[in-house]
């Protein structure tokens, strides 16, 4: 599934610490003519920001220290005494950036050498696709999807722009484990516009309630593209739980 991309999310970071600067900036160099109301933003306004905060700042595979987090924003906000200057914070998003990058490549380096070329990919996840349609349960939809029905749900089915809430595993057809949320024990919500199609498709054929195996050929997937640990051309195969619709 797609993820935010990374210039996006420190473009936004340096955005959001400019706004935050220059409304300090204006407070304190204005004389204002009347004293300004304070305003206590209460328990779910906060935690909506909060909410937002990291929907535009979320990453993969990273885990904040909310503790300092937490401290850095109210020392900031409240013009309190910080531990290192904006400037000196800007260089350390940057250095952490740097490692993140790192970290990719190494993980596509990985993908590239994993267990075959994209032509053997292809023709293999072509194979696979061929002979798991002869089995009985699967069923091969016009674009080419096939899934399974591991068990009917009875709630409501989303649409192209629904909101929904699901647990996933998603494997190579070598049986290799490139994803799961079952693994952390937490769903994950998304919009189903912003997923590869052939997860979308299979997600719209379902119910509140249902457990499904969606078999995803390529073109419906990353296409010619690697993925992290996914290779270019790999056909994917996923069990997907769908919890609530929104």
């Amino acid at each position: 599934m797609k993820s935010k991309p990374k210039l996006y999310f420190f473009i936004t970071v340096l955005l959001f610490l400019a706004i935050i600067n220059c409304a300090s900036v204006n407070v304190q160099n204005e004389t204002p003519l009347v004293e300004p109301e304070r305003m206590i933003i209460d328990n779910d306004v906060s935690y909506a920001i909060g909410m937002y905060l990291a929907w535009q700042f979320m990453l993969p595979d990273v885990t904040y220290d909310y503790s300092a987090f937490v401290d850095g924003f109210k020392a900031y906000t409240e013009n309190q005494s910080t531990r290192f200057s904006m400037d000196d914070g800007v260089k350390k998003i940057e250095a952490f950036f740097d490692q993140l990058a790192e970290r990719d490549r190494k993980n596509d380096e990985i993908s590239n050498d994993y267990d075959y070329d994209n032509g053997s990919a292809l023709e293999k996840g072509i194979a696979f696709l061929e002979e798991n349609a002869k089995r009985p349960g699967v069923i091969t939809t016009g674009s080419g999807l096939q899934y399974e029905v591991i068990m009917e749900g009875s709630g409501r089915r989303p649409g192209p722009s629904s909101y929904v809430l699901v647990h996933y595993e998603g494997k190579l057809i070598d049986g290799f484990i490139f994803d799961s949320s079952y693994y952390y024990d937490e769903p994950i919500d998304f919009p189903l516009d912003v997923v590869i199609p052939g997860f979308a498709e299979g997600l719209e054929l379902m119910r509140e309630g249902s457990i499904y195996m969606l078999y995803i050929p390529h073109n419906l997937g990353y296409g010619p593209y690697s993925a992290g640990l996914i290779p270019a051309y790999s056909t994917l195969i996923f069990k997907v739980e769908l919890i609530t619709v929104n």
